[in-house]
């Protein structure tokens, strides 16, 4: 499950993964990045706190499109 630390209105993105990564997950998170895109921002900063994250609980399939989404999108990611 993903969890969002704090809004910002700049180029910022940060949230929390708790317990596990699904599918449902990588699209909320691929929702929130091309939010900040469709904001006009050229690339986004992004914060992912796995403070309690178990990685075991990770769907195969989310973890991969992750990686795809990733790759496609380097040119946006900023720190």
């Amino acid at each position: 499950m993903i969890e969002h630390l704090k809004t910002f209105e700049t180029n910022t993105l940060a949230f929390e993964v708790i317990e596990n990564f699904s599918e449902t997950d990588e699209k909320l998170a691929q929702k929130f990045f091309k939010e900040k895109l469709d904001k006009g921002f050229n690339t986004v900063n992004v914060l992912v706190k796995i403070d309690e994250y178990k990685m075991s609980n990770t769907q195969a399939k989310a973890f991969f499109e992750d990686i795809i989404f990733i790759l496609r999108h380097y040119k946006n990611l900023g720190h």
